[in-house]
């Protein structure tokens, strides 16, 4: 996967990490 499709997928990773 690559484009705004990773990005959108990395950036909910992050939020999810963030938040815990």
């Amino acid at each position: 996967m690559c484009g705004i499709a990773g990005i959108v997928m990395r950036e909910d990773r992050l939020s999810e990490r963030q938040l815990k």
